[in-house]
């Protein structure tokens, strides 16, 4: 996951024109030196990028500047970004629901489909899981390559269609931010059951904190249980 930070403010600010400018030269650079896929930031993105600076430079709200930003930064069509800072209202569909999607035609058009639904998260508490198609977020429809953001501390009504093809509403809670951290529902970081017939099913979440030495203990005692010998790995984590 990668997280675009910028600068913090303890409270709402009026950003003049440098600000906004400066800002976004450095998503900029914090891209080109931590995004997963640099193949991706070539000619298209750069046009993107030109496309995009007027209205991000001129916007003269912060809720206007940020949603200019996410609105860059969705051309990179990847759900494993965001543009936060630490008084920010907002958060990612990775952050706040612990829920990965992606793009697909569907009967409904081009929608997101969730994948990733971390158990213990705010998706999976809510009811949501992997292969519903996601229609709308507090009853504004939502296609691609626009992402979703949901309120920090609020409740959110969230309209899928579920693998029955019945559409469903439900309320997602949002954690919300204290400090500086981006905080959101923590879920299950280390999940693992027997399958049958010898196989066995171990899934990570994630690796909280710079160490992780409780998960690296967490792993360990579920390899233990699982009696597992030959372990394989579907990577999804992105730095």
């Amino acid at each position: 996951m990668t997280l675009i930070p910028a600068a913090s403010s303890a409270s709402p600010v009026q950003l003049s024109l440098r600000d906004r400018h400066v800002i976004l030269e450095n998503v900029l650079a914090a891209l080109r030196k931590r995004f997963y896929s640099p193949e991706k930031l070539t000619g298209d993105w750069q046009a993107a990028v030109e496309r995009h600076r007027p209205l991000i430079e001129s916007e003269g709200t912060t809720d206007a500047f940020e949603k200019a930003m996410g609105d860059l930064l969705a051309e990179l069509h990847t759900s494993h970004l965001g543009f936060f800072h630490s008084s920010a209202r907002r958060a990612s569909s990775r952050a706040a629901l612990s829920a990965t999607y992606l793009e697909d035609e569907t009967p409904y058009g081009k929608r997101w489909i969730f994948q990733d639904v971390h158990a213990g998260g705010a998706a999976a508490i809510a009811g949501i899981e992997p292969g519903d198609i996601l229609l709308s977020v507090d009853g504004r429809e939502i296609t691609p390559p626009e992402h979703p953001v949901f309120a920090m501390g609020k409740q959110t009504r969230v309209e899928f269609v579920d693998r029955s093809d019945q559409r469903r509403t439900v309320s997602v809670e949002v954690a919300r931010p204290k400090g500086k951290k981006l905080h959101f529902i923590e879920p299950t970081l280390v999940e693992a059951r027997q399958l049958g017939d010898g196989l066995g099913f171990l899934k990570i979440a994630m690796f909280p904190g710079m160490i992780g030495v409780e998960v690296a203990n967490e792993i360990s005692r579920a390899i233990e249980k699982l009696g597992a010998v030959d372990i394989q790995l579907r990577p999804s984590i992105y730095l």
